[in-house]
């Protein structure tokens, strides 16, 4: 396995995401591909950092960095901020981006975090936007109907959901 550590992860601030947000959207535009983005969202981290500590926080974000690297290992991550990450997809369809989803959901749910915390304690929302890129878009608007599709299905369903 691979296991670098967070820090290699790119992060919304570093202009790794951003460039490559951009290239892949126009490269999806110019050539009518589908593109995909996942935004992955660990829940109740606050919680679990104020219950836990910190080291068990960042044993939660490494947890899904590495179950993200292991659903979608061909796919473009990123950490999005302290408790959320970013999947770039290019020319797959919207069946694997719900089923790539709907794997780390599970992924995650069978990690155990630490010695003392087991599997089932940590979970992930993840909401995706999937299409193909017109002249009227830009991809933060794909990243805002991720976004939005995550922050419904937390508040529909509740917590772990695809």
């Amino acid at each position: 396995g691979d296991h670098r550590d967070l820090h290699s992860f790119p992060t919304r601030r570093s202009s790794d995401l951003n460039r490559y947000a951009e290239e892949v959207f126009d490269v999806a535009m110019k050539n009518r591909l589908l593109l995909g983005v996942l935004f992955v969202d660990i829940d109740e981290f606050k919680q679990m950092n104020d219950r836990y500590g910190h080291r068990a926080g960042d044993a939660c974000v490494q947890a899904v960095a590495e179950c993200i690297r292991s659903c979608m290992p061909e796919d473009f991550a990123a950490r999005y901020g302290g408790d959320e990450f970013v999947v770039i997809t290019l020319n797959r369809g919207e069946e694997y981006v719900r089923e790539c989803g709907e794997k780390l959901v599970q992924a995650v749910k069978n990690t155990p975090l630490t010695e003392e915390i087991g599997a089932g304690v940590l979970s992930v929302t993840v909401g995706a936007a999937c299409a193909v890129p017109t002249g009227k878009n830009k991809i933060w608007d794909f990243m805002s109907a991720a976004d939005n599709t995550l922050y419904e299905q937390k508040k529909e369903i509740g917590r772990a959901h695809v």
